[in-house]
Order: structure tokens, then sequence, then C-alpha cells
């Protein structure tokens, strides 16, 4: 049991290392930059190459993406002496930390919150904006698995008392085309279906 479960773990690791290691190459590897992102297309270099440093775009692929994994890491490795070294441990990143223990005379082990950057657009700490929207996305998540939760037993339950009838057959045919739909075309005809009675 304790093996299954070591195993499943493990397993539950790479899935996440191999999704982190997806998000950072399409952030990092794919065309578009994000410092013209933030200042306009009229940009001078100058501007541009400061902001590339601040983000830490101007190091290695394998130093950014380090970088990346430390940030996300609540388990990480920093420099609170260096500015200028790519671990610096920034109060404008992690304003509250645990140091565990020293590794060097320069580097620490901390335990803290996940870091997840800046928004290129706004400018703001993306940790904030997701809190800032979690008690929202709570309500939306918990009423669509309440509403489809009791309607999927429902129809589940008068498919079984008319077993091989059109009802039968129909709901299963609705509940195959609910789940091929993606999800946002599915909440576009959601939403004009049910915002017609509110006109």
């Amino acid at each position: 049991m304790i093996k299954f479960i070591l195993k499943r773990l493990f397993y539950g690791f790479l899935v996440l290392l191999g999704v982190i290691t997806v998000v950072f190459l399409l952030f990092n590897v794919l065309p578009g930059d994000p410092a013209r992102m933030m200042l306009g297309q009229r940009a001078d270099q100058a501007s541009i190459d400061a902001i590339n440093k601040d983000l830490g775009r101007d190091k290695p692929m394998t130093t950014q993406f380090f970088m990346y994994l430390n940030d996300l890491s609540p388990i990480s490795i920093h420099d609170p002496t260096n500015k200028d070294h790519f671990l610096y441990l920034s109060p404008d990143k992690y304003s509250s930390y645990v140091k565990l223990f020293s590794v060097s005379s320069s580097k620490i082990i901390i335990l803290k919150y996940p870091y997840l950057r800046r928004s290129y657009i706004t400018k703001r700490k993306v940790s904030d904006i997701v809190i800032e929207t979690l008690p929202e996305t709570a309500i939306l998540a918990f009423s669509s698995i309440t509403f489809g939760a009791f309607f999927g037993i429902l129809l589940g339950i008068f498919s079984a008392i008319k077993k091989n009838s059109w009802f039968d057959k129909g709901s299963l045919i609705f509940a195959i085309f609910g789940m091929a739909l993606p999800s946002f075309f599915m909440g576009l005809l959601i939403a004009w279906f049910f915002g017609q009675g509110c006109l």
C-alpha cells in the first residue's frame, strides 16, 4: 500500500513538473516580448533591456528555468546579501518567509508562499489577483458542481427507470453533447440562454 502511494506521488510530481515546464516554455520560447507588451511598440532599446533585466530574461534559459522553479517552490534557496545574484532574496518578491537553515555563508533555504511573479499588463502580483478573484471563482465552481450533480443524478434516475426508452437514449446523447462541447462555448450558450430572461 505504501509502495503504491509513493508511486502515485512520484507520478503526480512528474506530471506537475511536466506542466510547469510546458508553461515555462510557452511563455519564454514562443515569440513575443513582455517588455514590449509593458512599454508599447515605440519603446527604446534601453528601456526594453532594463525591463528584461528586471524580469531575468537577460539570463540563459536554464538559469531562467531554475529561477522559475525557485519562485514556484515553497521551499527554495536564496542569497540574502548579493542583489546582483539571480537567487537574491528580494523583499519585493517575498514579504514573509521562514528561514530553515543555511547552506553556505551566502545561501539560505527558506519556507515561503510561491511567488507567481507580476502581471505584464497590470504590474500587480499575480497572487494578489488570484486571491482577489478566489471568492467569486469558488461561488461559481460550487454552484456549477451543484447544478451539474443535481441534474445529472435526476437524469440518471429517470434513465434507469425508463431503460432503453427514447428518454434514456436522449439523455445519453445530451450528456455526451454537454461533455464534448468546449467550456468557453457552453459558457456563451448558457449566458445567452439565461440572459434572455434578464432583458
